[in-house]
């Protein structure tokens, strides 16, 4: 099974603040990336883990609107590539995750400016991913 968890990062006194986590999971990712930021800014880590116990693939569709892409790091290129969208000033990102082995994590990272992430869907084997958490997402 898939789960995709995603941290929003707020931009406080010239860093990205993490997002209070109120649950027993594992914690947001420490950014070590030096972003550009400013107040209008916002930084959002998803994570992919694959909770099963046989290798998945998904697609995650990711829309900004209204606010725009300024920026994005994926951590591993072999596993996940953009199908559609995200480049700079694009509100909107299609993704596709290629098998992920379980108990894997894969990372993403988007710098956003105006701060919202207006929905994520998440679809692996042809279902829906119903097990999305946020964290710090407005």
């Amino acid at each position: 099974m898939i789960k995709i968890y995603v941290f929003g990062y707020e931009y406080k006194d010239k860093e990205f603040v993490p997002p209070k986590v109120d649950r027993k999971i594992f914690l947001p990712p420490v950014i070590k990336e030096k972003w550009k930021g400013s107040e209008e800014n916002k930084l959002f880590s998803i994570i992919i883990y694959n909770d099963g116990k046989e290798e998945r693939n998904a697609d995650i569709i990711i829309d900004f609107s209204p606010s725009i892409i300024k920026g994005w790091k994926i951590y591993d290129f072999v596993k996940v590539r953009i199908k559609e969208g995200g480049m700079i000033n694009e509100r909107k990102v299609s993704l596709q995750i290629n098998k992920i082995e379980p108990k894997e994590k894969l990372r993403i990272d988007f710098l956003i400016k105006m701060h919202s992430l207006k929905s994520l869907n998440a679809f692996s084997n042809g279902k829906k991913i119903e097990r999305i958490f946020m964290y710090g997402v407005d």
